[in-house]
């Protein structure tokens, strides 16, 4: 499992507290079969590579990673690493204008570089979120929608699916997710036909 890991120069990368070059453990770890290795993993994740939402060279690299991972059905807590996903995809990204990005430092432009190249990788598999809708695991079925909301382009396809999903589904939790789902996707399409 996540072959080239180590072929990609984390070092050469930073997080929110300094090199990246601790990136590939905590990938590794997040897919351990210790409890404890995995929510460490997460929470690191979290707290440098995601810090506060921000979008880092080393979050991009991480994603095909992450795809992986919640792939595989013999991984446990995938329900979790969905949500990053979820947040790493960004669920509201907003429009870029370069004008006043001229006027910002040039992190703030970059970051929203970052935060596009992200909402691309997610948005690329989500025939993959789309899937995941009927996994034996309830948090995972809890959790596709979250990123699912991520994928707003492709919403077409995406709500039809969570209806039809909707009408099959016996776990409260996730009929919620996907009622909460259903809505901010169409909440979304009518801001952007207003907007149009």
């Amino acid at each position: 499992m996540f072959e080239g890991l180590d072929r990609i120069d984390w070092a050469a990368m930073a997080h929110a507290y300094g090199s990246a070059e601790d990136v590939p453990n905590l990938l590794r770890q997040l897919v351990s079969n210790d409890p404890e290795e995995r929510e460490f993993a997460l929470g690191g994740l979290y707290g440098a590579v995601h810090h506060q939402g921000d979008i880092y060279d080393c979050t991009i690299a991480c994603i095909p990673f992450l795809l992986e991972a919640v792939a595989n059905p013999n991984i446990p807590d995938r329900g979790e690493i969905l949500d990053l996903l979820a947040s790493i995809g960004g669920s509201d990204i907003p429009s870029f204008d370069a004008h006043q990005a001229e006027e910002n430092h040039a992190d703030a432009k970059q970051g929203f570089q970052n935060a596009r190249i992200a909402h691309e990788a997610v948005l690329a598999k989500y025939d993959l979120f789309l899937a995941l809708l009927g996994d034996p695991d309830p948090t995972v079925r809890q959790n596709a929608p979250k990123v699912l909301c991520a994928c707003w382009e492709r919403a077409t396809s995406i709500v039809p699916a969570m209806q039809e999903r909707l009408s099959n589904e016996t776990d409260q939790q996730s009929r919620i997710q996907l009622i909460e789902a259903i809505g901010a996707l169409a909440d979304r399409g009518a801001k952007g036909r207003l907007a149009s």
